[in-house]
């Protein structure tokens, strides 16, 4: 519960909790402090440092004074967006509320005989470049219950800003000072709130803490759900890409660099953010996915059900609405969602979670400030058409099987990949021509079943042996080629085909 005042230019709150019926806090600022949306898992991050801080220092024996040395702690925290001073005030807000709302009261019931008669003050300040100014105190205690004549006071002043110089611990015995005042200037309604007759002031803080916000991606993505009484915390981390266009064909590469990575890697509003791969199964889709994200210098972030589909009724919803907020304004990464099957069409759907998964990944892909969104699918029939409209997915790469250039070149790779050396021209031929129809998958499967028929060696004879094991139809491929053609016609998005002719296979 929390009430608040406004008192000589002063905005007081007074607060109270059921986690301690005892237990009560008032905080002041100078103004009245709006909140704005904010990311949560910051306000998490930096409460927790600040309670950190506060159980070290109250750990902090005075007992020596002639040797005590106030706890200071210098942090860097890493935070995904630009942070202003606005931002900072709600930061600071929120931070100490959920400190002195939840996490103080819970500490002084535990240790109510050291810190019984005791009022814990952390305050906040803005530091920029030798300027600071206090942003928001406040103070939580035990309210005396029983014949109380003092407190004793520990303040515990918390620096924060971007930009930090090396002045900065110059002004440190200045917010000390400023601190203590602060704490003078509400003594009396302290006392009234508190119910005691005085308070005990020391000659220094227990600690200092110095927290510099950085802009820095993170290399994962975590979001926080509520789930019934427990929080859930579900991290998905961020991978390198393992392939690069270099080992594409060159046909194929100059149509994606000039429609899809020069615009994006140039800035320029008309990118395009989605992008879907489409062909049958082993033709190099999601190697391809990976190797656009590396041109445009971007890290992977891999969407799948089994990250967000939970057996509770609206968590499947609720957490994919927040992992995909959480990336909104994410710079560094590319999402890609692989096998998009999954995102079945609506009329199809047999389930209501599924129509609300599209509902949410519509609205996300409508969104111009999206990383750049990145889907495979061998039936792009199956998923939900609203998804795959200009606008959402602005390029459709459609892949066949690789003709003889293509499928040289991806050899070359493999070869190079499982460090064979000293294989002639004439053998990279004739593994060419005995490939006639393979899709990738197969022929890095074809090379290494000859390198274990060879002990590591490969020749014709090796070559020969693993060609028997499979079992490849032209004519059902060559058909798969006339559907892909025909599905190209039906489409109204800017299309980079690469189905090669009989005559190039």
């Amino acid at each position: 519960m929390t009430n608040t005042h406004n008192m000589n230019n002063v905005v007081f709150r007074e607060i109270s909790t059921v986690i301690n019926r005892r237990y009560r806090a008032l905080i002041w600022s100078s103004k009245e402090i709006k909140t704005i949306d904010l990311d949560l898992q910051l306000v998490n991050k930096i409460s927790r440092n600040i309670l950190s801080f506060i159980e070290r220092s109250l750990g902090n024996s005075r007992d020596n004074l002639d040797v005590f040395e106030p706890y200071r702690v210098i942090k860097t925290i890493n935070v995904n967006t630009n942070l202003n001073k606005k931002n900072i005030e709600t930061l600071s807000y929120l931070s100490l509320l959920k400190i002195l709302y939840t996490d103080l009261p819970v500490k002084i019931s535990v240790e109510e005989k050291r810190l019984g008669k005791t009022l814990v003050c952390p305050s906040i300040y803005y530091y920029n470049s030798g300027y600071f100014k206090r942003i928001i105190g406040g103070c939580g205690g035990r309210i005396c219950d029983e014949e109380c004549s003092t407190y004793k006071v520990e303040a515990l002043p918390i620096i924060m800003g971007t930009e930090f110089d090396e002045d900065i611990l110059t002004y440190e015995e200045n917010i000390v000072e400023d601190s203590l005042d602060e704490i003078a200037s509400v003594e009396d309604r302290l006392l009234t709130m508190f119910n005691i007759n005085k308070l005990i002031y020391p000659d220094n803080s227990l600690g200092v803490l110095i927290l510099r916000l950085k802009k820095s991606e993170s290399e994962a993505v975590e979001v926080f759900i509520r789930e019934g009484f427990d929080n859930v915390v579900i991290r998905l981390d961020l991978r390198k890409p393992s392939w690069d266009l270099n080992m594409f064909p060159k046909k194929i590469v100059s149509d994606i660099e000039t429609l899809i990575t020069n615009p994006i890697k140039k800035g320029y509003k008309y990118a395009p953010r989605g992008v879907l791969l489409v062909g049958p199964p082993g033709v190099g889709k999601s190697v391809l996915a990976e190797a656009i994200a590396s041109e445009i210098g971007k890290k992977i972030l891999d969407l799948k059900p089994s990250v967000y589909r939970s057996m509770w009724y609206g968590m499947t919803e609720k957490i994919l609405e927040k992992l995909l907020k959480s990336i909104t304004h994410r710079t560094d990464l590319a999402l890609l969602i692989d096998d998009a099957e999954f995102l079945v069409s609506r009329a199809l759907a047999i389930h209501e979670v599924h129509i609300s998964e599209i509902s949410i990944l519509l609205k996300y892909l409508q969104n111009p400030d999206r990383p750049v969104t990145l889907l495979t699918s061998n039936t792009p029939t199956l998923i939900d058409q609203a998804l795959l409209r200009p606008g959402r997915i602005d390029v459709i790469i459609v892949l066949g099987y690789p003709d003889r250039e293509s499928r040289r070149t991806i050899i070359e790779n493999i070869l190079k990949q499982y460090d064979v050396k000293n294989v002639s021209e004439d053998l990279i031929e004739e593994i060419v021509r005995k490939t006639r129809w393979f899709n990738s998958a197969e022929i890095d499967a074809l090379i290494r079943m000859a390198l274990s028929k060879g002990d590591g060696r490969i020749d014709i004879e090796s070559i020969e042996w693993a060609r028997k094991r499979f079992k490849i139809d032209p004519n059902m491929r060559s058909a798969e080629h006339q559907f892909l053609r025909w599905g190209v016609n039906s489409l109204s998005n800017l299309v980079i085909q690469y189905i090669p002719d009989e005559q190039d296979m």
